[in-house]
């Protein structure tokens, strides 16, 4: 297959997942509220689920988009949308220094992750009464 016919089998592809969109989640695309992002995932059933294996550099990517999630929404759907396995999911509670058991679920370790990298910055915005305007902080007088 040449470059314009793989482009052109591609770009069908991408239209098909696009009209698959909800219309709350195109309108949050085109207000600029959501972005778009492509990604090429093994569909072969080799593996018995759907669930990607932890891989360190993958985990630190997770990681680092966590960081720059506002709600707690957004970090959720990040996760979900990663399709961790729990052993992903457990690698990267561990790289966050968090406790996890043998017994936590998925949406256990979801939740705790979500928690530890959103909840804390929330949490802490609402002790300190900070507002979104920076330009009040470090001015003493």
């Amino acid at each position: 297959m040449d470059g314009i016919e793989f482009s052109v089998a591609a770009m069908r592809l991408i239209a098909k997942e696009l009209q698959a969109l909800t219309d709350e989640e195109k309108a949050s695309l085109l207000d600029g509220s959501a972005r778009l992002r492509l990604s090429v995932e093994d569909r072969s059933p080799a593996r018995s689920s759907n669930a990607k294996s932890p891989n360190l550099d993958a985990l630190n990517s997770v990681k680092q988009r966590l960081e720059v999630c506002e709600t707690r929404d957004s970090a959720t759907r990040l996760l979900e949308d990663e399709k961790l396995s729990k052993a992903g999911l457990q690698s990267l509670a561990r790289m966050l220094d968090l406790p996890c058991q043998k017994s936590d679920t998925v949406d256990r370790l979801v939740e705790k992750i979500v928690e530890a990298v959103i909840g804390y910055k929330l949490r802490s915005k609402a002790i300190q009464g900070t507002s979104e305007s920076p330009s009040s902080e470090g001015h003493e007088k």
